[in-house]
């Protein structure tokens, strides 16, 4: 939802006010009169990137200051009109909503004259797609926490839980040995590609080579052997393969399955057991992070000398570039995620919590809604702990519990998914009484 022209206007002055340290001028009319004989207008230059806007404007022979006015686009009357002084100053830069639209333009001045405006130029700020997408954790079955229920109405108990959504639905594309795509049809098939995230997985075989589906390491061996194995040999003609991240290796998992939690017709001879992942405890230098295939867990105490499987991955590494926007909002501009900055007031329930994201107003949007478990875990920071999470940005956040929308009443019949902002582990222990902390997400490419 867009902001209103009003909040707009007052939203890109605070953003400029804080940038430059003023405080807006009072308005003017973009017609107004020019009282300068000597003084030339200056000429003004905009480029845009996303969603920032950078402004600069050439230097005027006399002038000792420059004013930013700017409008809405599209304009609305003399009353929307604002100034900003820039001082000696002659360029901005500012990154502001995926929306924002503006007529801006300069006037130079000295004691006595004021110039005429220079050129009016105008923006409409779109986001670029997310680099780094979050998958559908594939739970299409609705619970209210105990037990399967049919699936609820907007304002009816137990709404915006995650099978009321599908955002970002999994998607696959079976490969040969080559790195050539096939038909989802093929019988035999040596990778897949997640068409959502970009990255591409070695699948798993029963024929005892290097990608048997029975083969276990310990976490160093994981990737001092078989990922240097499968370099060494050129796998699929690559020679980057490693290991994934916790929140990369639970992207394949499948909420709305068991036994094992993954798409099997992408993912065959996938073992209900532990996945290792490239991932170290922050407290224990003895300990790792693994994926359980079966149920969908994760767990940061699993020992370094423990054997587990392994599944390698190719591609660009998620990385998580959060942009605070100065309205109670943090955007993770990988993901494309806009979160609530603040930790929700109070503890809830998770009929309350859902409750209370689908009913939030925030920075003028009105379509939060509760995180899925997939994207709660891309919030986790790996490297540190209590809390596990980018600090700078989520000051309040408790080393608690913090609800997901996602049930698991595929595999157990009742349970929500949580995680536990301590170390960013999940689970789904449910009950009636149980009161979780909330942040509320909107998915700002949606």
């Amino acid at each position: 939802m867009k902001k209103s022209g009003f909040s707009a206007v007052i939203s890109f002055l605070v953003i400029l006010g804080v940038v430059y340290g003023v405080a807006a001028a009072g308005e003017e009319m973009f017609s107004k009169t020019v009282n300068s004989a000597d003084l030339l207008p200056p000429e003004l230059t905009l480029k845009t990137s996303g969603l920032t806007v950078s402004l600069s404007w050439t230097a005027v022979v006399g002038a000792t200051g420059y004013t930013l006015y700017y409008a809405p686009y599209p304009y609305t009357g003399p009353d929307s009109i604002g100034s900003i002084p820039m001082g000696e100053n002659r360029s901005m830069t500012a990154t502001l909503w995926d929306g924002a639209a503006f007529y801006v333009a300069i006037s130079a001045y000295n004691g006595n004259e004021t110039s005429g405006y220079s050129n009016i130029e105008y923006f409409d700020l779109k986001s670029e797609p997310s680099k780094f997408p979050v998958p559908d954790t594939g739970q299409t079955l609705c619970s209210n926490g105990l037990n399967e229920i049919a699936c609820p109405m907007p304002g009816e108990a137990f709404y915006g839980q995650d099978a009321c959504y599908r955002i970002n639905p999994m998607s696959y594309t079976k490969m040969d040995a080559a790195g050539n795509p096939l038909p989802d049809e093929a019988s035999v098939w040596s990778m897949v590609r997640d068409n959502v995230t970009g990255l591409i997985w070695e699948g798993k075989t029963g024929d005892g080579s290097i990608h048997d589906r029975g083969n276990t390491y310990d976490w160093t061996d994981s990737q001092e052997v078989f990922i240097k194995t499968l370099n060494r040999m050129a796998f699929g003609g690559y020679t980057d393969w490693r290991m994934p991240t916790v929140p990369e290796l639970a992207c394949i998992l499948n909420y709305g399955t068991c036994d094992p939690a993954i798409n099997s017709g992408f993912f065959p001879n996938t073992r209900n057991s532990r996945y290792w992942s490239s991932t170290a405890n922050a407290g224990n230098s003895g300990q790792a992070w693994a994926v359980d295939a079966g149920m969908g867990y994760d767990s940061h105490y699993t020992a370094v000398t423990e054997h587990c499987h392994a599944r390698a991955v190719r591609g660009e590494q998620t990385s998580h570039p959060l942009v605070d926007d100065q309205d109670g909002t943090v955007t993770d501009t990988a993901t494309g995620l806009m979160w609530q900055k603040e930790t929700a007031p109070g503890a809830f329930s998770w009929n309350e919590a859902l409750a209370y994201c689908e009913n939030l107003t925030l920075a003028g949007h009105e379509d939060w809604r509760l995180p899925t478990i997939k994207e709660l875990r891309s919030l986790v920071r790996y490297d540190t702990f209590d809390p596990s999470i980018d600090s700078e940005f989520f000051t309040d956040t408790v080393s608690s519990y913090y609800w997901s929308a996602t049930s698991n009443v595929t595999c157990r019949g009742g349970g929500v998914w949580y995680i536990h902002f301590s170390y960013g582990y999940s689970s789904d222990f449910y009950n009636e009484s149980n009161s979780y902390h909330v942040r509320a997400v909107r998915g700002v490419n949606r």
